[in-house]
């Protein structure tokens, strides 16, 4: 990572916290998953990928039946500048 940050751009090594938070997602390493997909929001700049970010995280915490984060995180994409531009607002209520 010390070297992509020397080397490469921003996005590029945004790309690369991404790989390394999905990589342990597929491990299965729910901390280490967390903390990855926290870096990576600190790289991330665009509301879109902000969001692609909390939902990765919502699925992550659906695979370790962790409801009550599940909850936290639909709260946090309410709370999401791009949440009233959504079509999925109907689900929202429901």
């Amino acid at each position: 990572m010390a070297d992509a940050e020397a080397n490469l751009g921003e996005s590029e090594v945004r790309e690369a916290l991404l790989a390394k938070a999905e990589h342990f997602v597929r491990l299965g390493d729910r901390p280490a998953a967390e903390a990855a997909f926290e870096a990576t929001a600190t790289k991330t700049v665009a509301v879109g990928q902000k969001m692609d970010l909390l939902f990765s995280l919502m699925r992550l915490h659906f695979l370790f039946f962790d409801y009550a984060a599940v909850k936290a995180d639909i709260r946090k994409v309410r709370s999401c500048p791009a949440w009233p531009h959504l079509r999925l607002t109907h689900i929202a209520r429901s």
